[in-house]
């Protein structure tokens, strides 16, 4: 799975808060994909609000729908396209961060 960092990330803007912070990154991603599974069932008009705040493709979404596999849920595959935008949100700040700090010690 991706960074743990970026998995405490997103569960903290989708106000999730397990009982106990030591969880694996395996049990936090499912709690995140749990949650995504939850509101497809009964608050779809929220998801769509919480992947348009993350900044997920509405392309992407669709390429990635239309293509999933049988074994993998609808929940699974927006899970999985909101870490990879967290995680392309994070490497973005550090790169802008490490340019600034060249820029500045020149």
């Amino acid at each position: 799975m991706e960074s743990p960092h970026v998995l405490t990330l997103l569960a903290d803007k989708l106000q999730l808060y397990p009982g106990d912070d030591q969880c694996s990154d395996e049990q936090r991603f499912k709690q995140i994909v749990d949650y995504v599974e939850e509101l497809i069932n009964h608050d779809l008009r929220r998801l769509m609000g919480i992947l348009y705040r993350i900044d997920v493709s509405e392309e992407k979404i669709k390429q990635a729908l239309a293509s999933q596999d049988k074994d993998q849920s609808s929940a699974l595959i927006l899970a999985k396209l909101m870490v990879e935008r967290e995680l392309e949100k994070v490497k973005f700040r550090e790169q802008y961060k490490k340019a600034r700090l060249k820029s500045s010690n020149s």
